[in-house]
């Protein structure tokens, strides 16, 4: 899979990278939001959806499973989010499809989103500015904190041009995470 997140721009990234892939020859599942239409944009390829029967046995796996999951088996028995719940019927859609690869977009920050529990190949963070600062923080730095959570241990990281401050907290969170950052700013064309 691949994890992309951002202030602006992150679903133009993901479904550039969806594309990519699909033009590669893999089978790609892309998990963006939000809807602009039909809900059904949020989850399926950068080509369209997926054939019905594909969110057919999705959604009966998906109640099956939530059905089975007792309140005290949950962190501090916290009810489950309607996202939580998305962003789930898009990994069982992916696999019920058949998918090579995934991208997911990013829903709201990074640290503590739903789609935050994949292992992806490569994160990606597009540009940073304030946004949602009720729930991010009121400074860009702040702000690229909470999306600098998207990065794992070991998993490189692409990251579109920034200001100073901002890079320094990707650096740094890399830095933690043992992982490969590149700017893409940076990266020599020859």
């Amino acid at each position: 899979s691949f994890h992309v997140a951002g202030s602006k721009g992150k679903g133009s990234v993901a479904t550039m990278i969806a594309s990519i892939l699909e033009e590669g020859g893999y089978k790609t599942g892309l998990y963006s939001s939000p809807h602009i239409i039909d809900f059904i944009e949020r989850i399926g390829t950068c080509k369209g959806p997926f054939e019905e029967s594909i969110y057919e046995v999705s959604v009966r796996q998906l109640i099956n499973r939530v059905n089975s999951i007792s309140l005290h088996e949950l962190p501090s028995e916290r009810p489950v989010t309607w996202f939580e719940l998305v962003t789930l019927l898009a990994m069982l859609s992916f696999k019920n499809a058949g998918c090579d690869y995934s991208v997911y977009e990013v829903g709201l920050g990074g640290r503590l989103d739903a789609t935050n529990v994949i292992n992806p190949l490569c994160c990606c963070i597009n540009q940073i500015e304030k946004e949602h600062t009720e729930f991010l923080g009121d400074t860009v730095e702040k702000i690229a904190a909470e999306k600098a959570g998207i990065i794992k241990e070991g998993v490189p990281v692409l990251v579109a041009p920034q200001i100073e401050s901002v890079r320094e907290v990707f650096r740094r969170k890399a830095g933690e995470k043992k992982s490969r950052i590149f700017f893409v700013d940076e990266v020599s064309t020859t």
